[in-house]
């Protein structure tokens, strides 16, 4: 079977920090050593036919799964997705707006699970908490994935109460 090949749309004020995209290019090598991430950072000014000329630049380097830090332009991305093909990876999955089939995964704060670690913080002796995130699975479909690369070590990621 080919690669799966993914990669990283993002742009100069991406809430992305350049540890995320590494460990999501991190990730997908994990999952498939032959896996050659692609990531792309669009430089502002751009607009809507910027972000679907990346998209389709990027489509023809063989990506399949994109990782978007666009931010009010993630539905521009999403509607390049949609009629050239592809899924995304939000930080957001109501950012999805009139695309949500082309959602591959979304991460989520998970804000009920901080509130718990907070309050039992003073007891654990725990300084800080990062996170937690919650993965919400999204409409794409799943089928063109390797297994590895949703379920990794016995850790499975998980969705609406469901194993994906």
């Amino acid at each position: 079977m080919a690669p799966l090949t993914v990669g990283t749309l993002s742009s100069m004020d991406s809430d992305l920090t350049p540890e995320e995209i590494s460990a999501f290019d991190a990730g997908a090598v994990g999952a498939d050593p032959e896996t050659a991430p692609v990531d792309k950072v669009l430089v502002a000014p751009f607009d809507k036919p910027a972000v679907g000329a990346a998209v389709t630049q990027m489509r023809k380097q063989g990506v399949e799964v994109f990782l978007l830090g666009l931010g009010s332009l993630n539905p521009s991305a999403l509607d390049a997705l949609r009629t050239g093909g592809g899924s995304a990876v939000l930080a957001d999955g109501a950012a999805s707006g009139a695309f949500p089939q082309q959602v591959l995964l979304s991460v989520e704060n998970d804000v009920t699970r901080g509130i718990v670690l907070a309050l039992e913080a003073p007891r654990t002796g725990v300084k800080e908490i990062r996170g937690p995130v919650r993965l919400v699975a999204g409409k794409a479909r799943q089928p063109a994935l390797p297994a590895g690369m949703l379920q990794s070590e016995g850790a499975s990621l998980t969705g609406k109460g469901k194993k994906i």
